[in-house]
């Protein structure tokens, strides 16, 4: 798959996502929410015409998906963090962590890219890994960051692996993701709600459709995002060669911490494999560099 597909697969699945799917699931979200709504403000001596009472449950819709932007619009990267286990640095992390930074921003400079707005966090944790998440948080696992303290070779291998996330920044996964997952909360909710309303005898048939609707489109959607995943990885791998170079990036690849061990696995679970096998990535590093 050539870099133009891949961008266009992984837009257009996303465009699918926010504009075709979700909007669907709303209208059974706003549906269950709504009469509650209503009958608390008729109560208050609520809409006098059903026309109110359209508009506010319209109101109340609007006012969810507006909640779902806050992730994208605001800094608050702080909400994602817990998920991830990841902490603000101590001091002496902190002093580690400016040094990358800088390290990073002289590196991207020198190749011409412009500076990329960014926090580190860590996670307690030895294995060698680091994720982006929110709008532009990048979480580095302790394990990294005590084996890039031993030599100069691991010091820039660390480098090459916030070029990575730092890639799914700049190509706004973790932005995207980080809407779906609001997007999604009222959606789960309101399968909650129907499921309570469905223990009720007789009101069960009127709540299953809604139900089962709502299910199945989140669960369709993240099923196909998945299948862009290992898409949005390459993309990533393209960023951080073009930050640090081909010679860096295959050094990462070389590490052992990045071999497969693949015994087999089902044709789902290779469909929805969130990362490309190592040595396609290299193979795929290979070419762009070659291109070049």
């Amino acid at each position: 798959m050539n870099a133009l597909l891949r961008h266009a697969v992984i837009d257009l699945t996303r465009i699918l996502a926010v504009f075709v799917i979700y909007p669907i699931c709303y209208v059974f979200s706003i549906v269950c929410f709504g009469p509650p709504l209503i009958f608390v403000y008729a109560a208050l001596d609520g809409p006098e015409t059903p026309e109110m009472a359209f508009l506010l449950i319209m109101g109340f819709g609007l006012a969810i998906f507006a909640l779902s932007l806050a992730p994208v619009l605001l800094p608050l990267d702080f909400m994602f963090a817990p998920s991830l286990g990841a902490r603000r640095p101590s001091m002496r992390e902190r002093e580690l962590l400016s040094r990358l930074e800088a390290d990073y921003d002289a590196i991207a400079s020198a190749n011409g890219l412009p500076k990329v707005s960014f926090h580190l966090r860590v996670i307690d944790v030895d294995e060698i890994n680091a994720y982006a998440y929110g709008r532009n948080g990048v979480a580095i696992s302790r394990g990294v960051l005590e084996l890039a303290k031993e030599t100069p070779e691991n010091w820039s291998m660390l480098i090459t692996l916030l070029a990575h996330e730092i890639g799914h920044i700049v190509n706004h996964d973790t932005r995207f993701f980080a809407f779906l997952g609001t997007l999604q909360a009222p959606l789960f909710a309101s399968i909650w709600i129907l499921s309570q309303i469905s223990r009720i005898p007789f009101l069960a048939l009127l709540t299953i459709l809604p139900l089962l609707g709502c299910w199945f489109a989140i669960a369709s959607i993240d099923y196909i995002l998945k299948l862009t995943s290992r898409a949005m990885e390459y993309r990533a791998d393209a960023y951080a060669l073009s930050v640090v170079g081909a010679e860096r990036v295959l050094k990462l690849f070389d590490h052992p911490t990045f071999r497969d061990h693949n015994k087999g696995q089902s044709i789902r679970s290779f469909l929805v494999r969130s990362h490309p096998p190592t040595e396609l990535r290299h193979d795929r590093i290979r070419r762009l560099s070659a291109s070049e």
